[in-house]
């Protein structure tokens, strides 16, 4: 199954390891934007970002998912979409994308 990932939090990155352990081929990752943090002021990538990187999986960072978002989305051919701790929510158009429906 064809699967893209939705997620930020590190609450998240157990369920990608489980998709990729079961065998099924996560396309893509979709997850916010790297942020500044710490006293620093540091820019550090998200959870599901170093995880994805880790197993070679193409990212998206999205401020906003907009009509650009989606065609690139659609390029992917997702069978479904999983949806764990994103932090913005989907809407019609992003939903209507993948092949059979999405999961959160």
């Amino acid at each position: 199954m064809r699967i893209v990932f939705f997620g930020t939090a590190p609450f998240a990155v157990p369920s990608l390891e489980q998709l990729i352990a079961a065998h099924h081929t996560v396309v893509a990752c979709v997850t916010q934007p790297d942020r500044e943090k710490g006293r620093a002021l540091a820019v550090t990538p998200t959870a599901v970002k170093v995880a994805a990187g880790k197993y070679g999986i193409p990212v998206f960072q999205p401020y906003t998912l907009l009509s650009d978002t989606a065609a690139q989305l659609k390029k992917t051919m997702p069978d479904l979409f999983v949806v764990i701790a994103y932090g913005q929510l989907l809407k019609a158009d992003i939903l209507a994308i993948p092949r059979y429906y999405a999961v959160n």
